[in-house]
């Protein structure tokens, strides 16, 4: 089974930080080509881009008023003032 080009995480109050690093490493592991995460609380997006070298390299942080675009999915443009505000 070929795994997917890009993963969205959405952060619940009870993910820890060692969660997260692990996740990390598998999806790093496994090809993942971008790996988003959405932290609905603090109102933060983060994604993460695999190298040529098989290692990601995060984004800046990104909150309301930014928008999300990536070549693995050419016309989709995120809003993240909508996705935060609910």
């Amino acid at each position: 089974m070929r795994a997917p080009d890009i993963i969205v995480g959405i952060l619940s109050p009870g993910n820890n930080t060692k969660d997260l690093k692990k996740q990390n490493e598998v999806y790093e592991e496994n090809g993942i080509q971008e790996y988003w995460i959405i932290h609905p609380e603090e109102k933060i997006f983060l994604a993460y881009s695999l190298s040529l070298e098989r290692k990601y390299i995060p984004s800046a942080l990104k909150t309301i008023g930014d928008e999300i675009i990536t070549p693995i999915l050419p016309s989709f443009v995120l809003d993240l003032e909508k996705v935060f505000d609910y």
